[in-house]
């Protein structure tokens, strides 16, 4: 008796562990080098607590080769149901006198969106990749229209 006094407390410790865990995977932006693809790249992974308020989630990477580098910063503006609005902005090339801004919003659903696309870069939001690939991890940033 004593032994399955333990064993259900044991089993109600452990429900109460995974009710804690309630994170959602939401994307990964990927930017790849040269072409859409390419092993050449650089990724960020974006997981929040469910009860995290959208407006406040946001982040970044930068990426690229000398004097063809992006800063990419993106702020989720809306989740709706499966749906996530996102505002991107791309700085390229980044600390170069003839760099440009573009911006664009996306409607991501789960599945990959060319967001930027150019002779040096593309760039991607898409499912969070499987865990043998390599990524960095999520890095705050703030966004500057």
């Amino acid at each position: 008796m004593k032994h399955l006094i333990l064993l259900l407390a044991f089993l109600l410790t452990l429900l109460a562990h995974a009710e804690e865990k309630k994170t959602q995977d939401l994307f990964q932006l990927t930017c790849f080098n040269v072409k859409l693809d390419s092993s050449s790249k650089c990724s960020s992974t974006t997981s929040i607590h469910r009860d995290h308020p959208p407006e406040t989630i946001k982040g970044g990477l930068t990426c690229g080769y000398p004097k063809l580098t992006s800063k990419i910063e993106w702020k989720l503006k809306e989740m709706e149901g499966d749906e996530l609005t996102i505002l991107i902005s791309r700085v390229f090339p980044l600390g170069e006198p003839d760099a440009t801004v573009s911006q664009k919003e996306v409607t991501y659903a789960g599945e990959r969106i060319i967001v930027f696309e150019d002779s040096h870069q593309v760039i991607v939001i898409e499912p969070i990749a499987i865990q043998s690939e390599v990524s960095t991890p999520f890095a705050p940033a703030s966004l500057t229209p």
